[in-house]
């Protein structure tokens, strides 16, 4: 299932392509995966939670589905930078959440990340500069206290995510 955003424009446009290549180029080995767009961080009891926008005004808290080989979300800076009031830059994580036995029989942690990081680097439209791999639920998700994405980093299941810049037109050109 890939969930896109609304909106077709700005940073929600250069997801949604991300989205597209990661679909396409995974759909044969990765089978039954979710990919989501941006993450939103929302303040519920007092404490930053991850939910993805479901239409209509509404929200739902992200989960990490189990049965799933894959789980696939981003997360924004909160700060968007220009030059020009044309260009736009931000921070970007993509994160991946896999079941390695599903995909490869084993931990072939770094066969993902290798797989993931070509991928990125030769599919998708130069826009997404990549500048780390980055390791370890409580290192991805820092910011964030989100006691719904139950999740623990034991095998069978890896938590990465590639960690770049993203630039994009804020409007059409």
């Amino acid at each position: 299932m890939v969930q896109k955003s609304e909106s077709n424009k700005g940073i929600d446009k250069s997801i949604s392509d991300i989205q597209d290549v990661l679909k396409r180029e995974f759909i044969s080995k990765w089978k039954d995966f979710d990919i989501y767009g941006k993450i939103y961080k929302n303040v519920k009891d007092k404490k930053n939670i991850m939910e993805v926008y479901q239409g209509n005004g509404e929200y739902k808290p992200l989960y990490f589905n189990k049965d799933k080989t894959a789980t696939v979300f981003f997360i924004d800076s909160d700060s968007h930078s220009t030059q020009d009031e044309l260009v736009y830059t931000s921070d970007l994580k993509i994160v991946f959440v896999l079941n390695l036995s599903q995909i490869y029989n084993s931990r072939k942690d770094s066969d993902a990340h290798s797989e993931v990081v070509n991928t990125i680097r030769n599919k998708t439209f130069g826009n997404f500069e990549i500048k780390e791999i980055q390791k370890g639920y409580k290192n991805i998700l820092s910011n964030i206290n989100n006691e719904s994405f139950v999740f623990s980093d034991i095998h069978p299941y890896h938590m990465f995510s590639v960690n770049g810049k993203i630039t994009y037109y804020l409007k059409d050109c």
